[in-house]
């Protein structure tokens, strides 16, 4: 318990700090910063020292400089947001259950979904070269056994299957999102990409099992805002209430309980930042019940048939 209230502490402390040396506006930067670095100080890459800790250091300024490059047209935002998706998966595929591209993940896709200009974007840009070597330093001093682990070139060339097609799966299904949403201007759209990136999952059955929490308990999670966070707790100690929240959400670990802990988070901090906007609920709504149907129909598609007809078609090209 005291180790939990402590990591949350910390991570209050880290968010503030950042917030006021990097500009508010990147506070979600902020935190895929943190997560990565409470990641990566224990989740090893299963790389070589050097190469695992170079590799860090790769994704996480590409996790930022990618999405700046892809805002520039839609069609080549798809071309530029799917290779880099793809290559961040495939770099950290050798641990892929331990979700290590999580890490990078997030960051991009917070990056994708608060664009910045002028001296924003240059804060950002030095936040993230700053972190990204002190991350990296982190994790190279901390995995220092790596007799077990591989060359980065092994893992390249290494064809598996199951991790090749979760990577096409992840990054077609979160580019598209990205796609649409820069195509038809959606609004708040990083609620519709993360919930893209957390209803995509390794295994078909965690997939459809997270969609069909994800829509009930958001509902669930926005009526309890709504009647206590609305007309109960006054505005002035809706930050006191998050904190708390934050602690207890530490120690829950189902999925259902989870996702109202989220939107209920979510939702009072866009209250805290944008206030007087009653139509984020429902904004919410749909934007997670149309990333939730997105997904669903993302799961119809045979991802491994299609990555394994062009490995063959690769092979016979090789071979001829």
């Amino acid at each position: 318990m005291g180790k939990n209230f402590l990591t949350i502490l910390f991570i209050i402390v880290f968010i503030s700090l950042y917030n006021f040396v990097f500009s508010s506006e990147n506070s979600l930067i902020g935190v895929g910063i943190i997560t990565a670095l409470l990641m990566f100080k224990d989740v090893d890459l299963g790389l070589k020292r050097s190469q695992g800790a170079m590799t860090v250091m790769l994704l996480l300024l590409s996790s930022i400089i990618m999405p700046y490059f892809a805002s520039f047209n839609p069609i080549m935002g798809f071309a530029v947001n799917a290779i880099s998706l793809y290559s961040i998966v495939i770099l950290t595929s050798e641990r892929i259950d331990y979700k290590a591209y999580m890490g990078f993940v997030l960051i991009y896709v917070f990056a994708n979904g608060t664009p910045v200009k002028g001296e924003v974007l240059i804060l950002r840009a030095t936040s993230i070269l700053v972190f990204a070597v002190i991350i990296t330093g982190i994790y190279y001093i901390i995995h220092k056994d790596d007799k077990e682990n591989k060359h980065i070139y092994e893992v390249l060339e290494e064809k598996h299957i199951k991790n090749i097609t979760f990577a096409v799966k992840l990054a077609f299904s979160l580019s598209l999102a990205m796609f649409l949403s820069d195509v038809f201007e959606i609004n708040k759209h990083i609620w519709f990409t993360i919930t893209v990136m957390s209803l995509t999952q390794l295994q078909l059955n965690v997939t459809l099992t997270r969609i069909r929490y994800r829509l009930m308990y958001t509902l669930v999670g926005s009526l309890i805002y709504i009647v206590i966070f609305v007309h109960i707790i006054p505005d002035n100690m809706l930050i006191y209430f998050t904190l708390v929240m934050s602690y207890i959400y530490t120690f829950i670990k189902r999925y259902d309980i989870q996702m109202i802990f989220i939107t209920i988070s979510s939702l009072v901090a866009n209250e805290i930042f944008f206030p007087n906007e009653m139509y984020s609920i429902y904004s919410r709504l749909i934007l997670v019940a149309l990333g939730a149907l997105m997904s669903y129909i993302i799961t119809k598609i045979n991802f491994e048939l299609l990555v394994r007809k062009l490995e063959a078609i690769r092979e016979r090209i090789e071979n001829s």
